[in-house]
């Protein structure tokens, strides 16, 4: 089992189900005309499942282990530095390119 019915198998009890939150197709939307760009771009980062903890995605990883039910990349909420502080490029700024993540809706 890989990505989704991998974190289906590792999230099966309603307790865990409410600490993962999704994929990360399931989790953002645009309009249709971008979404080949979004494919793209996001390519298998698309599949990583986000849940609140970085201990919630150890215990997921123990199940699945013992489960033998495949691999998934978690990204645990608690690590993230949704910022981007002073390390982020600055966004292309010309008429000819549409910084992609400005179209996303979370």
């Amino acid at each position: 089992l890989q990505g989704d019915d991998a974190a289906a198998a590792a999230s099966s009890t309603k307790d865990r189900r409410a600490k993962v939150y999704g994929a990360v197709y399931e989790l953002v939307q645009t309009d249709s005309k971008f979404f080949t760009a979004v494919e793209v771009a996001g390519g298998s980062s698309l599949l990583f499942v986000v849940v609140d903890s970085d201990k919630t995605a150890a215990d997921l990883v123990e199940v699945l282990k013992r489960q033998r039910a495949g691999r998934v990349t978690f990204i645990p909420l608690n690590r993230v530095d949704a910022s981007g502080g002073e390390r982020r490029p600055p966004l292309a700024a010309t008429q000819d390119a549409i910084p992609l993540i400005s179209k996303l809706r979370f």
